[in-house]
């Protein structure tokens, strides 16, 4: 049975993604797409930046493997 974390504040729509912190202790979490973030955030600004950096970054190495394949 998994553990699921109480949400905070809105999720957000980024690039097709969904972005979610959600409370970890004092700290918390940020989510894309259910998959956990490595890092810990103090506030839910934060955690949904860190997110977009998560789906900018694997939008660039998608986009870097399209132009080595073709």
């Amino acid at each position: 049975m998994a553990l699921i974390r109480k949400q905070v504040g809105d999720a957000e729509r980024y690039q097709g993604r969904r972005l979610v912190a959600r409370h970890m202790g004092p700290d918390l979490l940020a989510y894309v797409n259910d998959v956990e973030l490595a890092s810990f955030y103090i506030n839910v600004e934060s955690a949904i930046a860190a997110g977009r950096r998560y789906v900018d970054d694997e939008i660039k190495e998608e986009t870097k493997r399209a132009g080595k394949q073709g």
